[in-house]
């Protein structure tokens, strides 16, 4: 569903709505074209819409599904609601 490279073009972070994400090494010393299988994530209730790598972070990301939910690498966020300019509001 989704691709964003790495800061350095080298590599590229891609996610699914089978729940995986997945990180492939352009160059990672004898292989080209790799996929890191140490760093590939698993959440199988999760169809991924998007994924984004953290600037100047290698292997760390941000992604989000179909249940509104923020994941990392590490632990989820869960996204709060926030009221925005473009939907009307009451008037008193």
């Amino acid at each position: 569903m989704s691709i964003d490279w790495f800061a350095n073009d080298m590599g590229f972070t891609t996610c699914g709505q089978d729940g995986n994400i997945y990180f492939y090494d352009l160059y990672s010393g004898q292989d080209v074209g790799e996929r890191n299988r140490t760093m590939d994530q698993n959440r199988r209730d999760v169809k991924f819409s998007s994924v984004v790598n953290l600037p100047g972070k290698p292997y760390q990301f941000l992604a989000v599904g179909n249940e509104k939910i923020i994941y990392t690498e590490s632990e989820t966020l869960k996204l709060i609601p926030r009221p925005t300019n473009d939907v009307p509001h009451p008037t008193p």
